[in-house]
């Protein structure tokens, strides 16, 4: 197969799996990059369409091991300690209450979340107002008031849209007093659209599977569709956590890090932040098959575990 054939997005939306731990799966895989880094560096023009092609190609091969990431104790509760500042009131009062001192300069990866938000906002916000359908009244309800939106109506994100336009042309920063709001509400939703996303492709693997080694056509494109279709949810996430803005929202939200011990999730909640998982759909319908519960080996993690998620946000602070 040719270089310019192999890195073909259509051959990249097609494989779907890769075995790294075979010679075979892991030549291909390093030809596989080597082609997308030739043809990237080729054809410039044609850059977008590759490297979009290229991350669908990534997360065909890694979704498994980043979904058993979000469905750990430790992610769920962080994504429900994110939920929990939305239906209380902490956020509003710090920012009455205090100074705000974290109007920054544009920083490493503002401009390209600004820009990835600015390009794709009709069908962020319409997947958005999807997945609001599905949460609880009070949740609902809180977001409409934090981002100042109708009730009942799709969210706006009306102060962030407009500092993602200006940090676009460098007129302005993208986190600011007016924007925090807007942006914890992102930071919530990013991760359930991509947790909610990595589960419909865990789903979409089972069935995959349950066909007794006959794949039929139906079902793979499933399985295909549901890789593509976490493309959007999985680099919005990635946009928001490689930014400055992330970095400073941290350090308000948890007061410069002095209440970081309060946010960061706690073992003896396993049980509860388990089932917010269930309820928001980030583990995956038990009717697919084995269910997770309290005893699978995934959840044994001990209370001293160290794991990406707390590293994370312990460095954002």
């Amino acid at each position: 197969m040719s270089r310019s054939l192999l890195y073909h997005p259509r051959y990249l939306i097609v494989s779907t799996s890769m075995d790294v731990s075979t010679h075979e799966g892991l030549a291909n895989h390093a030809e596989s990059v080597s082609c997308y880094l030739h043809e990237y560096g080729r054809n410039q023009a044609f850059r977008s369409e590759y490297s979009k092609s290229f991350f669908i190609y990534l997360l065909a091969a890694s979704w498994s091991k980043l979904h058993s990431r979000f469905r750990s104790w430790q992610a769920l509760g962080f994504i429900r300690q994110l939920e929990l500042s939305i239906t209380g009131s902490s956020l509003e009062k710090m920012i009455t209450e205090d100074e705000f001192q974290y109007e920054l300069e544009l920083g490493p990866g503002d401009r390209t979340l600004a820009d990835f938000f600015s390009r794709n906002k009709i069908f962020l916000l319409a997947m958005v107002d999807s997945h609001c359908k599905s949460l609880p009244d009070e949740v609902k309800s809180r977001l409409s008031h934090l981002t100042h939106s109708p009730s009942g109506s799709t969210l706006t994100f009306n102060e962030f849209s407009k500092a993602a336009e200006l940090a676009r042309k460098n007129e302005a920063v993208l986190y600011t007093k007016d924007t925090v709001l807007d942006f914890h509400c992102l930071l919530y939703l990013s991760f359930l659209m991509a947790g909610n996303a990595l589960g419909d492709i865990k789903d979409a693997h089972l069935r995959l599977n349950n066909h007794n080694g006959k794949k039929k056509p139906d079902v793979v494109e499933t399985y295909k569709l549901a890789i593509k279709a976490a493309e959007v949810s999985i680099r919005f996430l990635v946009c928001m956590l490689s930014s400055s803005a992330f970095k400073s929202h941290m350090n308000f939200w948890t007061d410069g890090g002095l209440s970081l011990r309060h946010i960061l999730p706690s073992f003896d909640r396993k049980r509860e932040y388990m089932i917010f998982g269930k309820d928001r759909k980030i583990i995956g319908s038990s009717k697919m098959g084995p269910g997770p519960t309290d005893a699978s080996p995934s959840y044994e993690n001990s209370e001293d575990d160290t794991t990406e998620v707390r590293e994370k946000i312990i460095e954002a602070c």
